[in-house]
């Protein structure tokens, strides 16, 4: 049976690239953590065993008539090519496709750009098959392209992207900590998280990783960034933006993304002046707005049988 044999290739994919990973466990829960249950980001994009199990024939068609439509498709042809040509053999094959209309958006109740859901602090410890102790700190924050969400991206350099950048600094480098830093705006169509994991040193405690954590995060919100870590954080971002428009694909993308997002195929100038705008003040409140204490999730994975506070 062809579905069967496609339920099983996305079953072994979860477990190879989640599932049997380091720390692949805990990836899969933060999205059921972070995000309340009917937010279309409660669950991870591979579903769940026991979803793909269930799945039949015909949910399979539903969903491809309902999602895979002309109204929500985005269409990008990127290489030497003549448009002319191009634009006809976009005509004569797929010109004749009929519409049923764009799928209504499912929403995420209670979210909006200023808004978010999660109130409190929400705390899960888990052993798994791991050498070294693991901090996962995230947050809801502002989706893709709304206000916050670049700063977001300029916090995350700040912290954590390069040797002088504050958490590696005063993690791995001066109080040797730490193994590994990093952070990250993951942007999202209808909501964002920003996460922040911490790979500790052998027999560091997370409790003491987590009390330095949070003291730099306070200096965040307290104090803005000097004009020097500013400047380099936005000259990074922009040079990894540069870098994607070196090939082909990579320009695909882009006006892929800009279509479906903001439906500006020509969004790249604006992006790129969303950092360019971004200052001290607004980084500054930016994490003073999102990146606080008391809503946030909190992760600890542990290697087995060392479940606790001090591993």
């Amino acid at each position: 049976d062809k579905l069967d044999a496609q339920r099983d290739v996305v079953r072994n994919e979860r477990r190879q690239q989640a599932e049997n990973t380091p720390y692949g466990k805990a990836d899969l829960r933060l999205p059921e953590l972070l995000f309340p249950v009917g937010h279309p980001y409660h669950h991870p994009v591979y579903g769940s065993h026991a979803d793909l199990e269930a799945a039949t024939v015909d949910d399979v068609k539903a969903f491809f008539a309902t999602y895979y439509d002309p109204a929500n498709t985005a269409l990008v042809v990127a290489g030497d090519i003549d448009p002319k040509r191009a634009r006809a053999s976009i005509d004569r094959w797929m010109g004749t496709i009929v519409s049923k209309g764009k799928p209504k958006d499912p929403g995420a109740p209670g979210f909006s750009d200023t808004q978010t859901t999660l109130k409190t602090v929400v705390r899960e410890t888990t052993e798994d098959n791991v050498e070294h102790a693991k901090l996962v700190m995230a947050w809801q924050t502002p989706k893709h392209f709304a206000p916050g969400d670049a700063e977001l991206d300029i916090v995350s350099s700040v912290l954590t992207s390069g040797k002088a950048s504050r958490l590696y600094k005063t993690l791995v480098y001066d109080k040797k900590l730490a193994q590994s830093v990093s952070a990250e705006q993951a942007s999202g169509a209808i909501g964002s998280r920003f996460v922040l994991e911490v790979v500790a040193r052998p027999g560091v405690s997370l409790d003491k990783i987590e009390a330095e954590v949070d003291a730099e995060l306070g200096k965040l919100r307290d104090k803005p960034i000097s004009a020097d870590e500013l400047a380099q954080a936005k000259n990074q971002i922009e040079t990894g933006f540069v870098r994607r428009l070196e090939s082909v694909r990579g320009r695909a993308a882009l006006l892929s993304l800009y279509q479906t997002s903001t439906k500006d195929s020509a969004y790249a100038e604006k992006d790129l002046e969303r950092y360019r705008r971004a200052d001290a003040a607004s980084v500054k409140a930016t994490a003073a707005a999102y990146l606080v204490p008391g809503a946030r999730v909190i992760q600890r994975i542990l290697p087995r049988a060392q479940k606790g506070g001090s591993p």
